[in-house]
């Protein structure tokens, strides 16, 4: 049999496990997100029959329309692989501003973007929610002796693109970094994204989670996500 043969025949071979691996990888990013948004449904579901529970119905009702914009930008972003970052902003504008009205203003938020990022970087769609929401449940949700605040930053660093979700909560007791298996739900499945993300596409995703007592002597956690950027992601935003 011809070397050329036998070589042509392994190159193809290849080819197809790769493309094979690359379509159970798109399956399963699929899934993950179909998981995602059951569980943010959920919870927000929970709040709204909470306030009715109290008897709130006005801020039951706030609540309520809240919501239906925020299910409609999250079915909207569900069919997106990427969004652009003043998108992922306004999402998480609207998510804050009603888990506020839950909370009774019990916290604040600052969101700032630094004028090095470039407004055509993308990020995974729905990716940062379920880390802010992780900060309001384990972080200044049981809060008593303080106003919770929350701090998104969109920073540059070194070329890539680095969000920082801080909160000034409990913390976490005695580590300086958690591991997959202290994550919520939310958090766990964000975690399968990211290696779903490094699979398919050139996207290099770093987390780190930071226990600020250890860090910087005060109560809370900081979440580090470090994004690549590439020209090809950025054109390919709507897809």
């Amino acid at each position: 049999m011809p070397l050329l043969f036998i070589f042509v025949k392994k190159r193809d071979k290849q080819l197809k496990d790769i493309l094979t691996h690359k379509r159970f990888a798109e399956l399963e990013l699929h899934a993950i997100k179909a998981q995602i948004n059951p569980h943010f449904i959920y919870n927000c579901l929970n709040s709204i029959n909470f306030l009715l529970y109290k008897r709130e119905n006005n801020d039951a009702k706030d609540y309520l329309k809240t919501f239906s914009q925020m299910i409609r930008k999250t079915l909207h972003y569900s069919e997106k692989t990427f969004m652009l970052i003043p998108e992922e902003i306004e999402y998480l504008t609207l998510y804050l501003e009603m888990e506020k009205l839950r909370f009774k203003e019990r916290f604040d938020y600052k969101i700032n973007i630094s004028g090095e990022v470039h407004p055509q970087w993308v990020i995974p769609s729905l990716l940062i929610q379920p880390f802010v929401e992780n900060a309001i449940k384990h972080g200044i949700q049981s809060l008593k002796d303080r106003k919770g605040i929350i701090k998104i930053d969109f920073l540059r660093d070194h070329g890539e693109l680095c969000v920082i979700i801080e909160d000034n909560g409990v913390g976490i007791r005695n580590k300086a970094v958690l591991t997959p298996t202290d994550y919520s739900f939310g958090i766990k499945l964000s975690q399968k994204r990211i290696e779903t993300f490094k699979q398919l596409f050139d996207t290099e995703i770093k987390l780190e989670v930071i226990d600020l007592y250890q860090k910087k002597l005060q109560q809370g956690t900081q979440i580090k996500l470090y994004i690549s950027q590439n020209e090809s992601k950025n054109t390919s935003v709507h897809h």
